[in-house]
């Protein structure tokens, strides 16, 4: 096997002179040699998730000085400091796998369990064809947790006098979902597994959203709507560090006053953030921030509906 030439760049083919780390056409690194475990790792976290040097000054400064990363990533300084949307991917992916790791963690402590109980009474509802389909899909629900499942949907809508009518099929199938997550602790663990590993990815898709609905309240201080999203996925990371390091004091020392500290200062930090961002006085965020704080709540509840209508629609968050 021949030896690769060494003086040009093995990506776009630049002359190099040797002395080079990194290609001055393409940026990437002149090291040609074999590919190990070690290198390996090192570019999954350069690359997603920026675990490095710049990251961490990044990450410095951008829980203690609001909006000041914003501001400089839009004045065109984009290699001094970590990308936004780089920013916001590696927070939200290690706030979670920690959120994950530390319930995973506390499972074995003896701790009193926490059960749900569900007291079902006498048959509220007679179950017919005719009921209407949401007060018909509560009635299963609640049937379907109180009595044993049977092997397929045609016996157990037979057993109550249903027809097996796509509707009433389609009723049963979202009533035995929601009955699986309630009744039984198995399913309720694996729901909130499935939940906690995909809700990071709705909020982050769901966040241009929430830029495109506040928008029109800063259209006329200058900044469009893609600068917009810098300082929305800026913030956004900060939260994310926010409960991060509250879920670290509690795991430590457990109070409730590491949550408290935690919203007094984001609240702080969002007011700070959106002024710096764009130049506008207090006066004039405060009142923008009773719009746009029950515009994300709106946007967050819709993405954590939409990921947990789809677990149930789908199913595949344990077995039956």
């Amino acid at each position: 096997m021949e030896k690769p030439d060494t003086t040009h760049c093995l990506n776009c083919g630049q002359t190099l002179h040797g002395n080079e780390r990194y290609c001055p056409a393409c940026g990437q690194s002149t090291r040609t040699g074999r590919i190990g475990l070690r290198s390996f790792l090192n570019t999954f976290i350069d690359n997603y998730l920026a675990l490095d040097a710049k990251w961490l000054r990044s990450t410095l400064l951008l829980l203690t000085r609001p909006g000041f990363l914003a501001v400089e990533f839009v004045k065109g300084r984009h290699v001094r400091y970590t990308h936004p949307f780089r920013m916001l991917f590696a927070v939200t992916l290690i706030f979670f796998l920690l959120a994950g790791w530390l319930r995973n963690g506390t499972r074995g402590e003896k701790t009193q369990a926490v059960r749900v109980q569900w007291y079902v009474g006498a048959d509220s509802l007679a179950l017919n064809d005719t009921l209407p389909f949401p007060d018909k899909m509560a009635e299963m629900t609640l049937r379907l947790i109180r009595h044993n499942n049977p092997d397929s949907a045609a016996l157990w809508l037979s057993r109550w006098q249903l027809s097996p009518t796509p509707e009433n099929l389609r009723a049963y199938r979202w009533a035995s979902r929601f009955a699986r997550v309630a009744g039984n602790p198995s399913d309720r663990r694996n729901f909130i597994q499935y939940f906690t590993s995909k809700i990071s990815w709705a909020l982050f898709l769901f966040l241009p959203l929430f830029g495109m609905l506040i928008y029109p309240l800063f259209g006329k201080t200058g900044r469009n709507y893609a600068e917009q999203l810098v300082l929305i996925f800026y913030v956004q990371s900060a939260f994310f560090l926010g409960m991060l390091l509250s879920m670290l004091l509690s795991a430590v020392w457990p109070l409730q006053l590491w949550s408290l500290l935690m919203w007094l200062w984001f609240a702080r930090y969002l007011i700070r953030s959106y002024r710096v961002f764009y130049g506008i006085p207090v006066r004039a965020v405060l009142w923008r921030m009773l719009i746009i704080v029950p515009l994300y709540v709106m946007v967050a509840a819709l993405a954590l509906g939409l990921t947990a209508l789809v677990g149930l629609w789908s199913g595949n968050f344990g077995s039956r």
